[in-house]
C-alpha cells in the first residue's frame, strides 16, 4: 500500500478496543506478494466500527494525482517558477 499511514492511524486510534474480543470482520481478501485483509467494517457486541482506510485511500490518491497534473500543466506552459522557460 502505497499511503500506508491510512492503516497505520486506524490501528493506532481503533484496533486496542478489539484486542482479545470476539469480532465479525467485513472486507476483501487481497491477493498480492504477501496477501493481505483489506478491512471495510469489524462488529463487535452489535457495535459496527466502519474503517475510512480505503476511502482515503482513494481520496489522497486523487489529490495527488491532480497536484502532479497541476504541476505538469504549469511546467509545460512556462507558469511555474521553476520552469526553464525564459521570464518574459
Amino acid at each position: 500500500q502505497p499511503l500506508a499511514i491510512w492503516e497505520w492511524l486506524f490501528g493506532l486510534l481503533k484496533a486496542g478496543g478489539f484486542q482479545g474480543a470476539s469480532v465479525t470482520v467485513e472486507g476483501w481478501y487481497r491477493r498480492a506478494p504477501v496477501p493481505y485483509m483489506e478491512i471495510r467494517a469489524m462488529t463487535r457486541d452489535g457495535k459496527v466500527t466502519t474503517s475510512w482506510v480505503s476511502t482515503m485511500n482513494r481520496l489522497s490518491a486523487a489529490a495527488i494525482t491532480a497536484a502532479g497534473m497541476a504541476w505538469a500543466a504549469a511546467t509545460f506552459f512556462g507558469l511555474a517558477p521553476f520552469s526553464d522557460s525564459p521570464s518574459k
